[in-house]
Order: structure tokens, then C-alpha cells, then sequence
């Protein structure tokens, strides 16, 4: 009996119940061929998610690969080595035994764990979507989200708009002013950060690399404004209504 089917694999970048992971058509458990990469928000009783859809993720398509062919390799190697002639100094079933095992430690040990500062901005995306995923892999979500991040920061940036330094319009430059050294609201700093991921995911060139050199200055300030604030507690922030 040949057992096939859909399973997702490479499972990735975990954060509380949230991860990223790719389906794949699978024939004894190997994956074979990827049929769609998502975001998996939370899981059911049952093996039920509640998903994104995101466009085909190479990492977590790599990743299922690394791990399901090292399983498999290392059985192969196994069966070669175990199965040889004691006479045979062959060194064929030790070789692609060893290679497994380091393909299963990277696949399972190393490899796919978000950094101790991708944790931290995971958690941080999820004060406004709701749950700690990367926001540039929402796919289509991101138009709502987005929508609704630029309304919060015109709402909360009207009364930061005019200072001593400059005059902005928080419609179009609330990044400039969410960089401001005289902005230490810590709820729009995190809506800013979170519209500058979305933003650079859907832009391309200059654009996109000024969004991504925007992300980052904006993830510092909220660093050092957190830092200087600890051990208090974070404000309580409201979340995008669909999270």
C-alpha cells in the first residue's frame, strides 16, 4: 500500500501558536511537491487551523525539503550500513548516515527559529494584528491592515503633527514623523513600525529599502523607549479589528 496525500511541512518561525509553514502533496511522508505556503494564526482541536494563504515561501519550502530527505536519508543510510557484508569496509552507508543526521539537526534544531530580535518584533506585531506573525507574509490581509494603520496614525499623529522642529502631514509622513526625536508615543511608533513591514513588502527598489531602513530605525526608538521604561508594564494598545 503506497500512502500519499497533503500534509503541511516546514514548519517555521514560530512565535505562541503562530508559524509559517508550506503543504506539500507527499508520497510515504516525503514531501514531493509544494502546493501552498501560509501563515498559520492558531490551531483547533481536531488538527483544524486557521490560516492565511501567502505567496509559495522558499525558507519553509527549503526547510521541509532539508528535513524530509534527511529523514529519508538517514533510513537509506541506516538500512545500507546495517544490511553490508561484515567483511565490506565500504564507508557508503556511514557517509550518507552521518550527512542525515546533520541535515535532521540543522532542519530541526537550528535552522527556522526566529532570533531572539525576530521573537521580540513578532510579539510586537501582535499589539496590533493580534497574533505574532510577520506581517509582510499576510498576503492580501495587508491591504485591511494597512487601510487601517494609516487611519490610527492620521487619528493619533494630528496632535504631533506641528512641533518646535517641523510641521508634518501625518497622512504622508508618518514615518518622518514617527522619527522624530520629539516622538515617544509608543503606540504609534508600533503602528508606524508595523505600516513601514507592510509597506516594504509591496514596494520594490529605493523604495523599498528606504521603507526597510525606516522598519529599523523605528524598531531602535521603540527599543530604547522600552528600555528606558522598564520594568513598567506596556500600554495596553488596541488591535486591528480583524485580528
Amino acid at each position: 500500500m503506497i500512502v500519499f496525500g497533503q500534509r503541511l511541512y516546514g514548519k517555521m518561525m514560530q512565535c505562541g501558536e503562530a508559524y509559517v509553514a508550506t503543504r506539500f502533496f507527499h508520497v510515504w511522508f516525503i514531501p514531493l511537491i509544494p502546493l501552498q505556503s501560509m501563515v498559520v494564526l492558531r490551531s483547533f482541536d481536531g488538527g483544524q487551523i486557521e490560516a492565511l494563504q501567502t505567496p509559495f515561501h522558499a525558507p519553509s519550502i527549503g526547510l521541509a525539503v532539508l528535513r524530509g530527505w534527511s529523514a529519508f536519508l538517514l533510513l537509506h543510510g541506516l538500512f545500507s550500513w546495517l544490511g553490508a557484508d561484515p567483511g565490506d569496509a565500504g564507508y557508503y552507508g556511514p557517509a550518507v548516515t552521518a550527512i542525515a543526521l546533520v541535515g535532521l539537526v540543522l532542519g530541526f534544531f537550528v535552522l527556522g527559529r526566529p532570533s531572539p530580535t525576530q521573537r521580540a518584533q513578532l510579539e510586537t506585531y501582535a499589539r496590533v494584528f493580534g497574533h505574532p506573525v510577520d506581517l509582510a507574509l499576510l498576503g492580501d490581509a495587508r491591504d485591511s491592515l494597512a487601510a487601517w494603520l494609516r487611519e490610527q496614525l492620521v487619528t493619533t499623529g494630528q496632535q504631533y503633527a506641528v512641533n518646535y522642529r517641523a510641521t508634518y502631514d501625518p497622512a504622508t509622513q508618518w514615518g518622518t514623523l514617527a522619527l522624530d526625536p520629539s516622538m515617544r508615543d509608543v503606540g504609534y511608533l508600533t503602528n508606524a513600525l508595523a505600516l513601514a513591514r507592510i509597506e516594504g513588502s509591496r514596494a520594490s527598489g529605493a523604495a523599498k529599502a528606504e521603507l526597510a531602513q525606516t522598519h529599523e530605525r523605528i524598531w531602535a526608538r521603540l527599543q530604547e523607549l522600552e528600555a528606558a521604561a522598564a520594568p513598567a508594564a506596556m500600554p495596553t494598545m488596541g488591535a486591528h479589528p480583524g485580528a
